[in-house]
């Protein structure tokens, strides 16, 4: 248990970065042969990220899916060793979120957008654990204990970047009617009539982007 403990506070930086190279890769391959029903090319204004991993639909979805599962995996000793670096009450709950968090990007790849009722549900459990976990690890950072900082406080301006996307994401979908052209209850993501400009999935999209940064500032600082 002590030699594991170790272990993740070494290298709980490693993790993090393998992770946003595994899901991007799977992203880029997945996107260069993506052909909608339309046979439209994908747009990151007006497709969903889950989009990419239909199965029937997205030429390569298991490339995108298995990115999503083994990212999730990764996920879990990242936000594991980074609270038990932290070291502080603030982390240890960001450790119980981060698994949530994990598990639910791990599903998000089992249950592919058409499978829709389930895939929806783990949608929605990643995006506000996700949440709560750079929430809780953004206040585990700036609360550190006296003495040398673990990690620098600016990494907090990548985490509140992170935090404001997520809000803005749930609470906008939050607010679509089940009726609304774009979307079905619980955020299902089917779109009746393709726009140029999509506001929700272009905040997922920048849900993703500014996640991969705060992992990236997090890994550099630590």
């Amino acid at each position: 248990m002590v030699e594991t403990s170790a272990f993740l506070k070494s290298w709980y930086w490693s993790f993090g970065l393998l992770g946003c190279v595994v899901i991007t890769v799977a992203i880029v391959i997945t996107v260069m042969v993506y052909r909608g029903v339309s046979g439209q090319r994908y747009s990151l204004l007006n497709h969903y990220i889950s989009e990419l991993g239909e199965v029937g639909v997205s030429r390569r979805a298991g490339w995108f899916n298995g990115g999503m599962i083994l990212t999730g995996m990764l996920f879990l000793p990242f936000t594991t060793g980074l609270g038990l670096t932290l070291n502080n009450t603030w982390a240890f709950l960001g450790i119980l979120a981060g698994l949530w968090t994990g598990i639910s990007c791990l599903l998000v790849g089992v249950y592919p957008m058409n499978n829709l009722t389930p895939h929806s549900r783990v949608a929605t459990a990643y995006f506000r654990g996700g949440l709560v976990t750079v929430l809780l690890f953004t206040l585990a950072i700036f609360f550190q204990t006296p003495g040398p900082l673990v990690i620098s406080r600016w990494a907090n301006l990548a985490g509140l970047a992170a935090i404001l996307s997520y809000a803005t994401f749930i609470g906008l979908s939050d607010r679509q009617k089940p009726d609304d052209d774009t979307a079905q209850p619980d955020r299902e993501p089917v779109v009746r009539e393709r726009l140029r400009f999509s506001l929700i999935p272009a905040l997922e999209w920048l849900v993703f982007i500014t996640t991969m940064l705060w992992f990236l500032v997090i890994t550099l600082c630590a």
